[in-house]
């Protein structure tokens, strides 16, 4: 049978490959003993402990709006004359188990290229377990005190606090960034 020849490189990466595959699965140590009976005659026994620890993630779940590939979005329909505009609701859900507790925050990250402010976009609380961190998407409220192993939820509802002022026509968005931490 004819002999494999393997460049040094690639013994070297069979080697690192071996050794990593072993790191997954590391040898448990424990204590040891022994039963001795030098005569031979008598009973013997030996007994040793193991401390067995479960390394559970921590984890945080935020889904906000309908599950799918694409970022929540809402339409706000400020085009209606003489009627302040409807809002939108948007489902928020939040599970965690950590152990010290959530936060959750909201900023702007991309702000209304128009007269609009973050101020005038109020979101109004569905009265779920999950309030919004602020009446509106400037969010100067971060909520904590969340139970853990809990899935909170709500629906927010946002609105334009008033009707716009007339001005150019077309739409205009603001993007808010939420934000669930533990410390």
């Amino acid at each position: 049978m004819p002999m494999i020849q393997k460049k040094p490189n690639e013994c070297l990466l069979l080697a690192s490959v071996a050794l990593s595959l072993t790191a997954w699965a590391p040898a448990a140590r424990a204590e040891s003993s022994v039963g001795f009976d030098a005569a031979g005659r008598g009973s013997v026994s030996a007994s040793a402990r193991v401390r067995i620890t479960v390394q559970l993630p921590q984890v945080v779940m935020l889904r906000l709006g309908t599950p799918g590939p694409e970022p929540a979005h809402i339409v706000i329909d400020a085009n209606v004359p003489d009627r302040p505009p409807q809002g939108v609701r948007l489902e928020a859900q939040l599970w965690h188990n950590s152990a010290s507790g959530v936060s959750l925050a909201c900023a702007v990250s991309q702000a209304f290229a128009h007269t609009l402010t973050a101020r005038d976009l109020i979101v109004l609380d569905g009265g779920g377990s999950l309030p919004h961190p602020g009446p509106d998407t400037r969010c100067g409220q971060p909520v904590s005190g969340l139970s853990r192993n809990t899935l909170h939820q709500n629906q927010w509802t946002y609105s334009l606090r008033q009707p716009p002022s007339p001005g150019v026509g077309g739409a205009v968005s603001e993007v808010v960034t939420y934000t669930v931490s533990s410390p």
